[in-house]
Parts: C-alpha cells; sequence; structure tokens
C-alpha cells in the first residue's frame, strides 16, 4: 500500500523560466490589424490541464484549467509587446472553447475595464449601499442600463464644452463618436425632446408613517469577506 500524501502535481512550471516549460498541447494562430492599418500575428500555444498551488481551505488541485500563451509579432516578426500574455481557461467545458476565442474575449477587457471606472465615477455605480445582495444586483443593471442609454444617444449628442475647455467639432463619423461623458453633459437636452405622457406631480399630504407598536427587527449580519493575499506564478502539471 501507497504510505504519504498523495500526488497531485507534476513538475513544476514557472512562467519566468523557459526551460521547466514542457511540450505544448495545442496551438493556433491568427491575424488582426489595428486602427493605425498595421498588420499583426498572433501566435497561441496552450497546455492543458495544469494545475496551481492553492492554500488551506483552496483545493486548487481539483480544478485543472488550460494555460495559455500569448506572442503578438508583425510582418517582419518583431515581437510587439515586451512580454507575452499568460491568460488561463477553467472550468468544466474549458475544452469546448477555442483558442482564438479566449484570446479574443480577453481583449474586450480593456472595453470593461473602462465601464467599470466611468460607471462608478458618473453613474454612481458603487455609491448604493445594501446588505441585501439581489437589491445591489439590482443597483448594477441600473447603471448598466445609464450606460447604454449613453451609447445608443452618441449619435445625437453635440459639444457641450466647459468655459475654460476648447473642443473640436464632434465628428459624424461613426468611427470617432464622442465619450460617454461627454454624451452624459448634452443628455438632458436629448431627454427633453422626447417628452412625457405624465401628468404634473401633485403635492401629496405627510405620510402617516409606520403604525405605533410595529417594529421591523434587526436587521441581518452578514458576513466579511476579506481580500485575500496575492500569490505567485509558479504552476504545475497535472501529475
Amino acid at each position: 500500500a501507497n504510505i504519504g500524501h498523495p500526488v497531485w502535481y507534476g513538475e513544476r512550471f514557472s512562467l519566468k523560466n523557459p526551460t521547466t516549460w514542457h511540450e505544448i498541447d495545442r496551438s493556433a494562430s491568427t491575424t488582426y490589424t489595428t486602427k493605425a492599418g498595421r498588420e499583426c500575428h498572433v501566435q497561441i500555444a496552450a497546455w492543458d490541464n495544469m494545475l496551481m498551488k492553492g492554500k488551506k481551505g483552496i483545493p486548487m488541485h481539483k480544478y485543472p484549467f488550460t494555460l495559455i500563451r500569448i506572442t503578438v509579432t508583425d510582418v517582419h516578426g518583431n515581437p510587439v509587446f515586451k512580454r507575452p500574455l499568460w491568460l488561463i481557461v477553467v472550468g468544466k467545458r474549458r475544452s469546448e472553447i477555442d483558442l482564438v476565442e479566449a484570446w479574443q474575449a480577453y481583449s474586450q477587457r480593456y472595453d470593461v475595464e473602462h465601464f467599470f471606472r466611468f460607471g462608478k465615477a458618473r453613474c454612481l455605480m458603487n455609491s448604493y449601499q445594501t446588505p441585501e445582495v439581489e437589491h445591489e444586483e439590482n443597483w448594477y443593471e441600473i447603471a448598466a442600463l445609464a450606460y447604454a442609454q449613453l451609447w445608443a444617444a452618441a449619435t445625437l449628442a453635440v459639444t457641450v464644452p466647459r468655459p475654460w475647455e476648447r473642443y473640436r467639432p464632434i465628428s459624424t463619423d461613426p468611427r470617432t463618436l464622442p465619450g460617454p461623458a461627454m454624451v452624459q453633459r448634452d443628455f438632458g437636452r436629448i431627454t427633453r425632446q422626447f417628452g412625457t405622457p405624465a401628468a404634473s406631480p401633485k403635492p401629496r399630504g405627510k405620510s402617516l408613517g409606520r403604525e405605533k407598536g410595529y417594529s421591523p427587527g434587526k436587521r441581518t449580519r452578514q458576513p466579511i469577506i476579506f481580500k485575500g493575499t496575492k500569490t505567485g506564478s509558479t504552476l504545475a502539471g497535472n501529475g
């Protein structure tokens, strides 16, 4: 009978040390053209069923993933970026995801990060505080809908500069639409053109308030979630 701890991990795999990389399991390639007309070639290498060392309470050996390395070069074979891009694909159906699709999906992160920055700064995404997860998710959806309204109204917006700002007239070229911040400045004028079927608000008397003796009870306390510490980039093959 075997004695000792079961073997979970294989040989060490370090992202910074190419001598530790074993033979790739899959590869793919594609090309794309930048807005400036520069043609780039993308080489994608993948290692299947990789494992990352976890810690107490986080059994990472139970969650294998696909490790992807992406290298971008120009038409002369020179690297476009100083370092390659490393990604992982996790999930039971990860093998169904094409390598090029995985890279393209991550490329959209640039737009996603801008959305969250704008949403927090201008759409009050993180201003609503509640202990109820359902209410918080509803508020995020409202902020996302507000952002979608700004995107839909981009073709109707006009330049509304501050007294100290100087802007060129907004171009009618769909590739150079104004950003959401500029559309938000002009959104009041845009919405006033729609009109409303609602009647003018009427004054209301004072609310009766809660009934005498009523108590809603104490609010349910939710557990505090602490952010974890950063981990290294050392991986291991599935042994």
